[in-house]
């Protein structure tokens, strides 16, 4: 599965209903955010990085959450209840 960050052009948005999108979002999920061009061009490019961070940082902690779920259910074993087998 494909995962797209997608960083729209100058006079244009994030539009997840355009066509583009819809042919990315087909591959698999497509995130992005609506970028403001008559900002300054450090601060458009800091930010676009920070969300993309930020989204990575999402990511990564919900996968590493499944990863240690599932370590945790092979390695701690759950309290055996005696009157459950009765």
């Amino acid at each position: 599965m494909l995962k797209t960050y997608y960083l729209h052009g100058f006079a244009s948005r994030f539009d997840t209903t355009s066509d583009k999108l819809k042919a990315l979002a087909e591959l698999g999920p497509v995130y992005g955010h609506d970028i403001d061009y008559t900002r300054d061009p450090e601060d458009v490019i800091e930010d676009s990085l920070d969300k993309v961070m930020r989204l990575i940082d999402e990511i990564r902690t919900f996968y590493m959450s499944l990863f240690h779920q599932s370590h945790n259910r092979i390695l701690l074993p759950l309290p055996y209840n005696r009157k459950a087998d009765q």
